[in-house]
């Protein structure tokens, strides 16, 4: 098999090959290894022979470059399937495209920390939409809200008259199965000041990833986080007052999701399939025989011409 660029060699294994036949109930070999020949060529290590039919080879799509850029198992110009946006699909319907948007009341909770998962405590509060933004009032204070590319959470120990810290979280709902990349930047809107914030990526309630902003700091902080998912997973970015102030608090908070493995449906993301045509090899010669021939006892060499019909020639088996 030969890539059309450089591969990481570590993101390639028996695991992101999948042969199957295009007959059904084909008896198949099994991936039992990848070895590197050279440059962008690999070499599939099989148990047994194919049989002489047809086949689909599935690869990937969980195979990086050097630099760590997805496969582009669809042809469709990004590398990885990109399963979320919370940008382009921000909206002021909680629940579309499997995203909401909410808090968590941090000083009336006395079962903490923060608690998140389908099926157990959900600690999350969905927030009326204003118009623009999901925000706690339509009149500040108090200073809480969830807009599409920036979150403002509230403090307990605060410049308003409402001394009640919440968490300005956006959820995600994950409609996926296997392995994903949130792609994540996280920093100040608002520079003028403060004393920061502190930013968190849940899954179902327990800390993935977290991060300090400073006050000032515009650049903040863009990175990915790989993690596994299944269906139902709650997945929060949540930004949080740093030591429970929240004066200048506006924080940029976007985030996409790529899958990164063959997921489970409803969501197509699968490997790139090649079909296989397997040719005969190392057959024996086969040809039409004529009627049988009746000759004297010991009548020496015999010649019947065109005794033999429809032959083939033997083929031997060659590396491609």
């Amino acid at each position: 098999m030969t890539f059309d660029e450089l591969i990481d060699p570590a993101t390639f294994g028996a695991e992101d090959v999948a042969i199957t036949p295009v007959v059904p109930g084909t008896q198949t070999p099994d991936v039992v290894g990848i070895s590197h020949v050279d440059g962008t060529t690999y070499r599939i290590g099989l148990s047994d022979a194919l049989g002489e039919t047809a086949y689909d080879l599935a690869v990937g799509p969980n195979i990086a470059d050097p630099a760590g850029n997805w496969m582009d198992q669809n042809d469709d110009g990004t590398g990885g399937q990109l399963l979320a946006d919370s940008v382009a699909e921000f909206s002021g319907t909680q629940g579309q495209d499997n995203w909401y948007y909410g808090y968590y009341n941090w000083t009336s909770d006395g079962n903490r920390p923060y608690h998140a998962g389908p099926g157990g405590v959900d600690d999350f509060q969905q927030l009326p939409w204003a118009g623009s933004s999901w925000r706690l009032a339509t009149y500040d204070p108090p200073f809480l809200y969830v807009a599409g590319t920036w979150q403002h959470p509230t403090g307990k120990d605060t410049y308003t008259q409402d001394p009640v810290e919440r968490y300005a979280i956006r959820r995600w709902v994950s409609e996926y199965t296997g392995s994903v990349a949130i792609d994540y930047h996280l920093a100040k809107a608002d520079t003028s000041g403060g004393n920061g914030i502190d930013g968190h990526i849940y899954k179902n309630g327990v800390a993935e990833r977290s991060h300090y902003v400073a006050g000032t700091d515009g650049t903040g902080v863009t990175d990915t986080l790989l993690i596994n998912v299944v269906v139902g997973d709650y997945n929060d970015f949540a930004v949080v007052a740093h030591e429970h102030k929240d004066r200048d608090d506006s924080t940029t908070f976007t985030v996409q999701i790529r899958a990164t493995s063959t997921g489970d449906p409803p969501i197509t993301v699968g490997p790139l399939p090649i079909p296989v045509d397997i040719l005969p090899v190392n057959d024996k010669p086969t040809f039409t025989k004529g009627p049988g021939q009746v000759v004297s006892e010991d009548p020496g060499t015999q010649t019947v011409t065109a005794w033999a019909t429809a032959t083939t020639r033997a083929r031997r088996a060659r590396r491609t």
